[in-house]
C-alpha cells in the first residue's frame, strides 16, 4: 500500500513539475497561458463528475437549425398497410336466377300469319280431299245427309317446306232414297305436299294425293282417284298479295276447281280473302307466341266422290257437291296448322251418278266441323 502511494506521489510530482516547465516554455514563447480547469474532483475518495455545461454560441456563428414546437413538427410518415379494424370484407355478389321478362309487344316475338318455316299456308286454299275433322251434313229431312270422320297422320314431320301425310275418311250416307248404296265409304291415301317461297315477292305450294275411295264393294279402277292441285303467289306490297292457281278433283261431278283472288290485310287484325273458291273475312282477337286466336265468316265448296256398288251388282261413282256458308273461330299455331270450329248454312246440294241414274237435286241443311286444316 505504501508503495502504491509512493508511486502516486511521485506522479503528481512529476507532472506539476512538467506542468511548471510547459507553463515558462509558454511565456518565453509570448504565447498567453491556457487555463485547463479540472474536469473534475475527488471529494472523501468519492468521484462526483461535474460537466461543463456547454458554451454559448457567438455571434459570429451562424446558428444551427431551429428547433420547432411540438405542433410545427411534420406529421410522421404513415404506413399504406390500413389497420386490421378498418377492412371491411366485401359482401358476396348476388346472383338472379329469375329468368327475364319480355313484352309481348317486342316485334321478334309475334306471330307472322304467313310465310312459316319457308311454309306457304296458303295451301290450305288448295282443295283437300280428306281433311283432319269431324264434319257432319245431317239430312234435315231431305233424301240425303253425310258424316265424315276424317284423320291425317304426319308421316316426314311438319318442318316444311316438303312433307307427307297419311289420310284416312270414314263417310256414313243416310240416303239416298233414289238409289241403293251402302251407308258407309272410305277414303285411303297419302298427300305429298311441297311449299316454299322464290323470294321475298314470289312463292308457291303443290299438293298431289293418290286416293281410294269405295265402299270396299267395288274395287275396280272406279275407286281410284288423283287429286293434284297448285298456288302461286305474288306479295304485292306489305298487305297485299295475289294467289292464282288449279285444284284437279278427279270427280265426275266436279272435275277441277279455278283459285284466283286477292288477300289483303286491311289492319293488323282485320283479314280479307277475295277469293274463289273460298272467300273469307277474318278478324284477330288474341294473340301470343305460340299462336293466334280468329273469329271468321267464309264460303267453300264441300263433298267428294266413291266408287260403289249398286243394285245388280253394277259398278259407279257416287258424287256430291254442295256449297257452304260458314262461321267460327280459328287457332293458327306456330307449325302452321289451323284449328277450327265452325257451323253454317248448306245449299245448291246435289247427287250424280256417274253410269247410273238417280241425280238429284236436294234441299238445303246446315253443317257443323270441327278438327285441323293443313
Amino acid at each position: 500500500m505504501r508503495t502504491l502511494r509512493l508511486i502516486a506521489c511521485l506522479l503528481i510530482g512529476n507532472t506539476s513539475l512538467f506542468a511548471a516547465g510547459f507553463e515558462q516554455f509558454l511565456a518565453e514563447s509570448g504565447v498567453a497561458p491556457i487555463t485547463v480547469e479540472p474536469l473534475f474532483t475527488l471529494q472523501n475518495d468519492v468521484e462526483s463528475f461535474a460537466i461543463a455545461p456547454p458554451p454559448e454560441p457567438s455571434l459570429d456563428v451562424p446558428a444551427g437549425p431551429p428547433v420547432l414546437g411540438e405542433s410545427e413538427l411534420p406529421p410522421a410518415p404513415r404506413s399504406d398497410r390500413p389497420a386490421v379494424s378498418t377492412v371491411e370484407t366485401p359482401s358476396p355478389a348476388i346472383v338472379d336466377l329469375r329468368p327475364p321478362e319480355f313484352s309481348l309487344d317486342v316485334p321478334w316475338l309475334q306471330v307472322e300469319p304467313s310465310w312459316l318455316d319457308e311454309v306457304i299456308d296458303d295451301h290450305v286454299l288448295i282443295w283437300q280431299s280428306v281433311t283432319d275433322s269431324v264434319t257432319t251434313v245431317p239430312r234435315a229431312g231431305t233424301d240425303f245427309g253425310i258424316t265424315t270422320i276424317g284423320f291425317k297422320v304426319d308421316l316426314t314431320g311438319d318442318r316444311g317446306p316438303f312433307w307427307m301425310q297419311g289420310l284416312f275418311g270414314w263417310n256414313f250416307l243416310s240416303g239416298p232414297t233414289t238409289a241403293a248404296v251402302d251407308a258407309q265409304t272410305y277414303d285411303l291415301g297419302v298427300e305429298f305436299n311441297y311449299s316454299r317461297r322464290f323470294n321475298d315477292a314470289w312463292g308457291f305450294a303443290l299438293s298431289i294425293s293418290p286416293l281410294f275411295s269405295t265402299d270396299f264393294s267395288n274395287n275396280s279402277s272406279d275407286s281410284f282417284r288423283l287429286t293434284a292441285g297448285g298456288l302461286l303467289s305474288f306479295q304485292a306490297d306489305e298487305d297485299t298479295r295475289l294467289v292464282a292457281g288449279l285444284t284437279f278433283l278427279d270427280r265426275p261431278d266436279l272435275p277441277f276447281i279455278p283459285i284466283a283472288g286477292v288477300k289483303w290485310m286491311v289492319t293488323d287484325n282485320l283479314e280479307m280473302d277475295l277469293l274463289v273458291p273460298r272467300p273469307k273475312l277474318a278478324w284477330r282477337f288474341d294473340q301470343n307466341p305460340e299462336r293466334e286466336s280468329w273469329l271468321y265468316t267464309a264460303g267453300e265448296v264441300g263433298g267428294g266422290s266413291w266408287a260403289i256398288e249398286r243394285e245388280n251388282q253394277m259398278n259407279d261413282r257416287l258424287g256430291y257437291r254442295d256449297l257452304r256458308w260458314v262461321c267460327g273461330v280459328e287457332s293458327r299455331q306456330v307449325s302452321g296448322s289451323r284449328r277450327v270450329l265452325e257451323a253454317g248454312y248448306v245449299f245448291d246440294r246435289r247427287i250424280s251418278f256417274y253410269r247410273g241414274t238417280g241425280d238429284e237435286k236436294l234441299g238445303n241443311s246446315f253443317v257443323v266441323r270441327w278438327g285441323r286444316l293443313y
